[in-house]
């Protein structure tokens, strides 16, 4: 006799999934042409697919239409790929284009039939809150959105070998990240040198491996993020160019896993350090994170509290100290608790 089995006795394995827009070329002569968005998204597709994940990828001159960066057709094609997600899969979105910080502060991205005299009408544009949106209503508990448009962790005390500890703090992790190339004020920028984004270039550095200090075999966001930044940050010093500094809201539990070969090859990424100045700067300006929502205010003043708690504590501890070596510790931990606090009280201040 044959047993009936339903869809929900089956375990339906957890998918990763990818959703990634680049577009150099516009319909509309307002917005100039950009020079690798559509390279950086060939870079991460290949790159993604290799992690395991299933990839769409939309981007000037794809051979099918349906994929041609369109504001409907990224829209529809997102809005599919988002019904088809499980609970417990991960989506990673990453978009490569220009951005726009409208007069009613609302931040959106330029498609590739954007036309720049019809962007205030809500209809006419493809905002990062209706990206979020679609993100959330799908049945996923991972979201990472990145945003490169066009130019937009604290270390754990027990080991990372814990295997208790992993799938706790990483594998059971759930929420919503946003992570952009830039801030609102900031201009982003483009290398010739690598035929990139600064900020996907370096994501993609992390994304293959380079931001697991700990080798783990994954990287996480709490890893990307301090790769990320530091990168960035270094490269502007190195190179002379204006800063460029990376900007994230999270939402959520845990330390969510973005690229893992525990189980598979590591992937490869193998392109030169961006070692020239920029070909364009600020080509992709978006000022990405909305205004503050009442939760990530609170997160922030709470956040305030113990750092400016911490640097009274050095403060006292640099009063006492006797050794040389100790209080050169603690006049670098001080200096690294006021870049914290000043980078809090201007989140506030926003």
């Amino acid at each position: 006799m044959f047993q009936v089995v339903s869809d929900l006795d089956i375990a339906r394995p957890v998918q990763r999934w990818a959703f990634l827009v680049g577009i150099d070329a516009y319909e509309d002569p307002r917005f100039n042409r950009l020079n690798f968005c559509v390279n950086d998204v060939l870079a991460l597709e290949k790159l993604l697919t290799e992690l395991g994940y299933i990839v769409v990828a939309m981007y000037d001159q794809h051979s099918e239409a349906h994929r041609q960066p369109t504001k409907d057709n990224v829209e529809a094609e997102l809005q599919q790929l988002c019904q088809q997600m499980g609970k417990d899969d991960l989506l990673f979105v990453h978009f490569a284009c220009h951005g726009k910080l409208l007069t009613d502060r609302q931040p959106i991205l330029i498609m590739k039939d954007s036309r720049d005299a019809l962007l205030q009408q809500p209809e006419k544009r493809l905002s990062v809150e209706q990206v979020e949106k679609m993100m959330r209503d799908s049945k996923a508990t991972r979201l990472f959105l990145s945003l490169d448009a066009c130019h937009t962790g604290v270390e754990m005390g027990r080991g990372a070998d814990d295997p208790a500890f992993i799938h706790n703090v990483y594998e059971l992790a759930e929420g919503f990240v946003v992570m952009a190339g830039s801030t609102a004020q900031q201009k982003a920028q483009e290398c010739g040198t690598v035929r990139h984004g600064v900020y996907t270039y370096y994501l993609l550095e992390a994304l293959s491996g380079a931001a697991d200090r700990a080798k783990k075999s994954f990287v996480s966001v709490d890893d990307i993020e301090k790769y990320v930044v530091h990168s960035l940050k270094a490269w502007g010093v190195q190179k002379s160019v204006p800063i460029q500094e990376p900007t994230i809201k999270k939402e959520g539990m845990g330390d969510m896993i973005l690229a893992d070969w525990r189980d598979r090859p590591p992937p490869v990424f193998s392109v030169s350090a961006p070692d020239a100045l920029p070909v364009s700067i600020g080509t992709r300006n978006l000022p990405v994170l909305p205004v503050l929502s009442e939760s990530r205010r609170e997160f922030y003043v709470k956040e305030l509290e113990r750092k400016q708690a911490e640097l009274a504590a050095v403060q006292e501890d640099l009063e006492t100290c006797q050794s040389k070596k100790q209080e050169l510790k603690l006049k670098k931990d001080a200096e690294q608790l006021l870049k914290d606090i000043e980078e809090l009280e201007k989140k506030l201040s926003n």
